[in-house]
């Protein structure tokens, strides 16, 4: 696995997976009683399974999928304030942005 990450997509899977860690890491915190330092390690957890299953063919295509549409929310949202939620104007905006994402995830497969 480590290899693959290496050679290829090491810059893609790095965000995601900070992404992951930060996300899966502030919910436990704060909607559980669980220790801090054990949210701390559940969230990396599943930030390097998340790096494990993006080596997978499947796993790469529904990694690529979740991703894209979430870092497509951000420019989204960002079209939305500028211009007073047009969802016209979001929906493009999101749609181009989710393109360029999974470009960006396929070239770092190949």
């Amino acid at each position: 696995m480590w290899v693959y990450i290496e050679e290829r997509g090491w810059k893609i899977i790095m965000a995601d997976g900070l992404v992951t860690f930060a996300i899966v890491t502030a919910i436990l915190w704060n909607l559980t009683d669980i220790h801090n330092a054990i949210c701390f390690i559940i969230g990396l957890a599943s930030a390097i399974l998340l790096g494990m299953f993006f080596c997978t063919s499947v796993g790469f295509w529904i990694v690529s999928i979740i991703f894209s549409v979430i870092w497509s929310i951000i420019p989204a949202l960002i079209a939305g304030f500028i211009t007073d939620f047009d969802n016209i104007w979001m929906g493009a905006v999101g749609l181009v942005s989710f393109i360029i994402c999974m470009v960006i995830h396929v070239g770092e497969r190949n």
